[in-house]
């Protein structure tokens, strides 16, 4: 048998233990539930657990296919990708994430309707899942490209994201959050070890750096390959930058994560290490990337320029490098679809339509929307366009959440009753504009920013118009869950 093909199939069997594993976690009874158990780990996530989750939800496809496919054309500063989301992270976790585990609430959506009304929560749920399903069929996408290049013999590009898909989804289908998070713990150490491992030994294999920058294509007008910017450029660089940190706390996969810890302090470490075990992977897959650029001209997509340049290594070592990719899409993968799930189930089936839904009934129905997610992500998978690229049009659409979690948490004082449904409605329609029938509202060529400016001017034409204060105290008080509104503040 192909020897790289024993690897993976190794790999897969080791998730799965850890999936089947998890489900004594998730049996454990607990006064919270079992649907917490399930979709929330009980809430009893350690900091290590909370670094591996954040660090493998940041180490997937998108930062190591995506970054080298960015490398394959324009360099090695396409490895900021992955060193923006760890700028974010640290950020998050040093200002932002803890603040917000004080509050009582389950998923972003509920946060938002506590703050914000109940349409904005519903258009919270409508983008969370629109989001983190795009991220899921982006990973099956970096999956399915991993595996054709690692085994061509044994998979097309069709095969290969069917078996991603599956393997991705039964991982979170066994064991929910606690399966996602310790098998995180496993993919994280492939994934750094598998880079780290397989960046040396190409850089070898390929006669040594002096060589493979002999080999880079000479282009009009010249391509900076190792320049550490000026490829990507600094806005786009700082448009990722600000992306990140906000989806950094304010998507579903994220704050699934930061309701998930054990307290204050879990997330707060979490977030740090995991910011600083994310920063590098970039710049290896970037630097592979570049290999590819100068070895493997004229590839038939650039998304193949990493598995290409992985695939030229001996058997052994190629199967556990990209054993380390497939791990990192499974990491970001579990982690994106137990996101969405837990919006599905308790921000939209539950909230809006069976208020009674048993605990029992939760988690079924959460495992059935996982079983789904599976099989419709298989198709539209096969249509996606560029991975980084796509990823960034769909995060700017979390940009006005993110905003009102810092107005919440931060400067509520500076807040009035219309301040949350007007920059909730206003940023995420015209967000929802400008990525997809008027492209020409996008400013400075990344959508990120004219989300920002529309979403801060609408908060402070409401601080103008609006002479209400806004009370946030149902944030704080009661058990999580329970979404009744404050009753109106007075007028000052």
């Amino acid at each position: 048998m192909n020897t790289a093909l024993i690897i993976v199939i190794l790999y897969m069997l080791a998730l799965m233990v850890v999936s089947w594993y998890s489900t004594r976690l998730v049996n454990r009874a607990t006064a919270k539930g079992e649907s917490v158990n399930y979709l929330l780990a009980g809430q009893n996530l350690n900091w290590f657990l909370v670094a591996m989750m954040i660090a493998g939800l940041a180490i997937g496809g998108v930062s190591t296919v995506g970054v080298a496919e960015n490398a394959y054309t324009r360099g090695f500063s396409a490895g900021w990708y992955d060193l923006s989301w760890g700028i974010g992270a640290f950020i998050a976790g040093m200002f932002i994430v803890g603040r917000i585990r004080r509050c009582k609430f389950y998923t972003i959506n509920e946060f938002i309707e506590k703050t914000c009304g109940r349409a904005a929560g519903l258009i919270t749920v409508i983008v969370q899942i629109v989001v983190n399903f795009s991220i899921f069929c982006l990973q099956v996408i970096a999956g399915g490209s991993i595996l054709t290049a690692l085994l061509p013999g044994t998979f097309t590009l069709t095969t290969a994201i069917i078996v991603s898909a599956i393997v991705f989804g039964i991982v979170s289908l066994i064991g929910g959050m606690w399966a996602a998070s310790l098998s995180n713990v496993v993919n994280v150490i492939v994934i750094l070890l598998g880079l780290t491992l397989g960046l040396f030994a190409i850089i070898k294999n390929f006669g040594g750096v002096a060589a493979i920058q002999a080999r880079l294509p000479v282009t009009e007008p010249p391509t900076p390959w190792m320049h550490f910017t000026r490829g990507m450029g600094w806005g786009t660089i700082m448009a990722w930058t600000v992306t990140m940190f906000m989806q950094a706390y304010s998507g579903a996969a994220a704050m699934q994560t930061v309701v998930s810890s054990r307290d204050e302090r879990s997330v707060k470490v979490g977030y740090i290490v995991a910011a600083v075990i994310m920063a590098p992977a970039g710049f290896i897959a970037a630097y592979m990337g570049i290999v590819a650029a100068g070895s493997f001209p004229g590839l038939a997509s650039a998304k193949l320029a990493l598995p290409a340049v992985v695939g030229e290594l001996n058997p052994w070592l190629a199967g556990f490098t990209l054993a380390g990719l497939w791990a990192a899409d499974v990491s970001t993968a579990s982690a994106c679809i137990m996101g969405m799930t837990s919006m599905l189930t308790k921000g939209l089936i539950v909230r809006y339509f069976r208020p009674n839904m048993s605990e029992k009934g939760q988690v079924l129905l959460s495992r059935i929307i996982i079983a789904v997610a599976m099989f419709i992500a298989i198709p539209i998978s096969l249509t996606m366009g560029g991975i980084v690229a796509t990823l960034m049009r769909l995060l700017a659409m979390l940009a006005p959440m993110a905003i009102m979690m810092i107005l919440v948490v931060y400067i509520p004082q500076h807040t009035r009753r219309s301040t949350g449904p007007a920059v909730m409605m206003v940023g995420c329609i015209y967000a929802a504009l400008e990525i997809s029938i008027l492209p020409q509202l996008i400013l400075g060529g990344e959508p990120i920013y004219a989300v920002l400016v529309v979403s801060v001017i609408t908060w402070i034409a409401t601080l103008i118009f609006d002479k209400r204060p806004a009370d946030y105290r149902i944030l704080y008080e009661g058990e999580a869950g329970k979404m009744t509104m404050p009753e109106p503040a007075s007028a000052e």
